[in-house]
Formats: structure tokens, C-alpha cells, sequence
């Protein structure tokens, strides 16, 4: 019925207003893990899915593979220089 679908509808949009309160942005750790090169937030950067964070010739070394946990190396997402959204 009408009235059902507007009800879930709105249950919905609640739900997934709530979720994007909670996200929760990377660390975005400013040095490598392994060499403690510096790392700059728009710089080339790699992580594994636990945000370990290193430079790209270790990463590289390393074959892209995390040594704690042996997850894959991704390259970093750049963040921008506005700021955080609210």
C-alpha cells in the first residue's frame, strides 16, 4: 500500500542519515610505518585495510603487501584542502 511504502521510505532515509553521522574518516597517518618518511595528506601513500600507512619504495619492497596483517598495499586516497564536511 501507499501508506506502507511512504513509512518505509522514511525509515529509510533515517537509517541512512543516521549511518552517515557515523562514518568515520581515514587517519591519515603522515609517516611511514617502516622508513618514518614523512607523508603528506595529498602525497603518494599506500594502506592495507587496518590503514597501515607507508611511502611508495617500501611499499614497493614489500611487493604491496602489509607485513602485519598480509593484506594488500592500496594507494592512499588524497584528501582535499577543504577540510572535513559536517
Amino acid at each position: 500500500s501507499l501508506i506502507w511504502a511512504t513509512t518505509n521510505t522514511l525509515k529509510n532515509f533515517a537509517q541512512c542519515r543516521y549511518r552517515q553521522k557515523k562514518r568515520m574518516a581515514l587517519e591519515m597517518r603522515n609517516t611511514c610505518e617502516r622508513c618514518q618518511t614523512a607523508l603528506a595528506p595529498d602525497g603518494d601513500a599506500y594502506i592495507c585495510s587496518y590503514e597501515c600507512t607507508f611511502c611508495r619504495d617500501c611499499t614497493q619492497e614489500m611487493q604491496h603487501v602489509c607485513p602485519n596483517c598480509g593484506g594488500e598495499l592500496k594507494q592512499r586516497p588524497q584528501r582535499t584542502s577543504q577540510g572535513k564536511k559536517t
